[in-house]
């Protein structure tokens, strides 16, 4: 993790291997998946959705992806760590996803700083995600496009906020089980440049494992 003002957050997206010990962990005992009872009490399998590889099988450097709200929130808790919200703890506004009293935006954009995670401007070969949403677009190892960071500290060393994968927040529209949750950064099918920037977000049911969707953590 990396201290960003008052607060720190994953370097990178949680891997296939990070995630594989959780699932280990909760298979072996449930209670040791802490998750909010009124929302998730339905989740009570944190697999990756079918239709893509599992932690175990997949490339370990991979992100985790086809994860639902609930497994990301899990796994945070899990970690000692909570899924991103509000600066100084709890969940972020619905609202405030492009305000630095939220830790994702905060984050990405170096304090408000950066329409990018990288700069000003849009770099199409900065991060994986172009901006065309190429059909042949695949997911990467994280870290592994070097350019896509905050140029300058303490932001410097978080990779892969623009692209690769969609990050859950703990930002959701109501507290109902089927309530649209944000996700954030953009992926690599992302189809325009404005999808990949700090200021925007994606939109998903929190029961959904959604496409191309990942996790990263704050504390606290």
């Amino acid at each position: 993790m990396a201290r960003v003002g008052d607060f720190c957050i994953d370097t990178t997206e949680v891997t296939n291997a990070q995630y594989v010990p959780f699932l280990q962990a909760v298979t072996a005992n449930p209670r040791m998946a802490e998750q909010p009872a009124d929302v998730c009490s339905w989740n009570t399998d944190f697999q990756v959705a079918s239709g893509y590889p599992k932690p175990a099988d997949g490339d370990p450097n991979d992100p985790v992806r086809g994860v639902d709200w609930c497994d990301a929130y899990a796994f945070c808790r899990w970690a000692n760590k909570r899924l991103c919200g509000a600066v100084g703890g709890g969940s972020s506004p619905y609202s405030n996803f492009a305000q630095p009293t939220d830790q994702w935006y905060f984050a990405c954009s170096s304090n408000g700083r950066y329409a990018y995670t990288y700069g000003a401007g849009f770099d199409e070969k900065a991060c994986n995600g172009d901006g065309t949403g190429r059909a042949d677009a695949s997911v990467v190892n994280v870290a592994q496009s070097t350019r896509c960071h905050p140029p300058a500290s303490p932001f410097a060393s978080l990779y892969d906020m623009t692209g690769n994968v969609l990050e859950w927040e703990d930002s959701c529209e109501s507290s109902a089980v089927d309530s649209d949750c944000l996700t954030r950064g953009g992926w690599f099918k992302s189809p325009e440049p404005a999808a990949l920037a700090c200021n925007k977000n994606g939109r998903r049911k929190r029961t959904a494992s959604a496409e191309g969707v990942g996790i990263r953590c704050c504390s606290p």
